[in-house]
């Protein structure tokens, strides 16, 4: 379960301290999931689902779910949630989507008491209270968890409970690139498909960006679009096409999706990254890119303070490009000690995650995990 990025760090944190476990991964798409992470995939799904419409046959189709749940984690050692926004606010679902498939992995769990952990997972503070009910019961069984941020643990603090509190999962990676203290003059844009409740703030985000960008190609530097998701191609084409008619040069074309050594090595190419999407900022980080962060999730505003970054934050329902533009000079004029303090920092997230994995004890004893 998670993003792949989280899937990659996962699998590498397994094998740091059981190199000879057996790891499966459980995913809405398991032969897509086996390419992307290289281990084999077992379907969250019954088969038996019922495509009628209506209340009773989604709940006769959950219970197959949840049957289905039961034997895959019978198979299985150990049962690892990795570090991701499972429990994020998400849009026109009832109960929460991914909030009702932790609560039923956590009750086949506790069916077949089968050891479940989470590790370092992300969510949202203003969770509808139904959501927030169902990711509070989901999270009693867990005999091990962990949060990324204090914001996601005061939000299912249903009771009194020490929480540990543990940087991404992906600041756990090793990489090779890192930024350059010469400027190249190159600023990184990586757009998201914000899709917030009111559309006209989609508009405005999606304006303000092109601006920004219009106005950076017209100082002379260029603008290196960053897909950070393939759902963000669109967004991205319209900021791209809107900042091309104002450059005298041909522009990228947004980089395509990959694995994150990928993505930190075009972030590294930047002087600065204007970003989005979470694992945009993370990976601009891990480059010791300077970044300003266009915040649409609490996720992003608590990453930000964790770099020591709040004073870079925008918001992506209020933007303008006047302080996109403002942001990026605050940036440029502080890249050296912005670089320094993000390495300070990256270099100390990854011991942390590394050490409290070990210390948790989660894959030592088992043999086969599903994550």
């Amino acid at each position: 379960m998670g993003n792949d990025m989280s899937g990659h760090a996962m699998i590498a944190l397994v094998r740091s301290v059981a190199p000879d476990s057996e790891l499966t991964a459980i995913s809405p798409n398991p032969a897509e999931t086996t390419s992307s992470l290289g281990i084999p995939a077992l379907p969250i799904r019954s088969p038996s689902q019922n495509a009628s419409p209506g209340v009773i046959s989604r709940m006769r189709n959950k219970f197959h779910d949840l049957g289905n749940l039961v034997k895959v984690v019978s198979r299985f050692d150990a049962v690892i949630v990795p570090g991701t926004g499972l429990l994020e606010r998400v849009e026109g679902r009832a109960p929460g989507g991914d909030q009702t498939w932790m609560l039923l992995l956590s009750i086949a769990c506790w069916m077949r008491r089968v050891p479940l952990a989470w590790f370092a997972v992300g969510g949202s503070q203003a969770l509808p209270m139904l959501q927030r009910l169902t990711a509070r019961a989901a999270g009693r069984v867990p005999h091990y968890r962990s949060f990324r941020d204090h914001a996601t643990a005061l939000s299912l603090r249903g009771r009194t409970r020490d929480e540990r509190i543990v940087p991404d999962i992906v600041f756990s990676c090793s990489v090779d690139t890192r930024s350059s203290s010469r400027e190249t003059g190159i600023i990184g844009l990586a757009v998201i498909d914000y899709k917030p409740e009111n559309p006209q703030a989609r508009e405005r985000y999606l304006a303000a960006l092109a601006e920004a960008a219009r106005d950076i190609v017209r100082s002379g530097r260029r603008v290196k679009f960053l897909l950070g998701d393939l759902a963000d191609t669109a967004p991205a084409k319209t900021v791209h096409d809107h900042a091309a008619a104002f450059s005298k040069h041909e522009l990228d074309n947004a980089d395509p999706f990959g694995p994150l050594p990928a993505f930190v090595a075009a972030a590294a190419e930047c002087d600065v990254v204007i970003a989005s999407r979470y694992h945009a900022l993370v990976a601009s980080a891990l480059a010791a890119t300077p970044v300003v962060a266009v915040a649409h999730a609490d996720k992003d505003v608590a990453l930000m303070e964790q770099l020591g970054l709040s004073d870079l934050t925008l918001h992506a329902d209020t933007i303008t490009s006047e302080q996109i533009i403002k942001y990026l000079s605050q940036c440029s004029e502080t890249r050296s000690e912005i670089r320094s303090r993000l390495i300070e920092r990256t270099d100390a997230f990854r011991t942390d995650v590394l050490r409290e994995f070990a210390r948790s004890g989660i894959a030592l004893p088992q043999r086969r995990i599903l994550t």
